[in-house]
């Protein structure tokens, strides 16, 4: 292997950690409420995150086997799958967000005079660099991060709360 080879092999490393915290950071800045149901969803219920999230990773599994699948020539069952997919791939992005706002949050709980905008990005780092850590990364960290994230992410985007009203009109009589 040249050094033009490891070279090469390291600036895919760092554009994948840049990549990931980057998507990271936009989804929880563009989807703010989305990505903050995601965060108290696995502050409460992180067990009931793993096991929806398994049964939505199955869900994908099979959606991205008929898309590979030669054999099945359905277009609109590949539609299907296709739009499956791509929407749970959503959803667990949205609770990988929520899962890096948990992380910088308890990050921020160590460090002081941190911004919530710090908290972000330490988060999004730090779980972007836990996923990428040879061995116990790839083959631990990561499945298990994605699936509770895909389980937070479903509860995150399928859960609407109504907004509080203002102290002034919930005092106001409806007629």
């Amino acid at each position: 292997m040249t050094l033009a080879q490891v070279q090469f092999w390291v600036a895919i490393v760092v554009a994948l950690i840049a990549s990931w915290s980057a998507l990271l950071i936009s989804v929880a800045l563009l989807l703010p409420a989305a990505a903050t149901r995601a965060q108290e969803e696995l502050e409460t219920a992180a067990r009931r995150c793993g096991v929806r999230g398994i049964l939505f990773w199955l869900l994908q599994i099979a959606a991205w086997g008929v898309l590979l699948n030669n054999r099945i020539q359905a277009p609109v069952v590949k539609l299907i799958c296709l739009a499956a997919a791509l929407a749970l791939g959503a959803a667990m992005t949205v609770g990988a967000a929520g899962l890096a706002q948990l992380l910088g949050a308890r990050i921020v709980e160590r460090a002081r005079g941190a911004t919530p905008w710090g908290a972000l990005v330490r988060g999004s780092v730090v779980y972007s660099l836990a996923c990428l850590v040879p061995v116990i990364g790839w083959l631990l960290f990561a499945p298990i991060a994605g699936i509770v994230s895909m389980g937070a992410g479903i509860a995150a985007m399928r859960s609407r709360r109504p907004e509080p009203l203002p102290l002034a009109a919930a005092a106001e009589p409806r007629i």
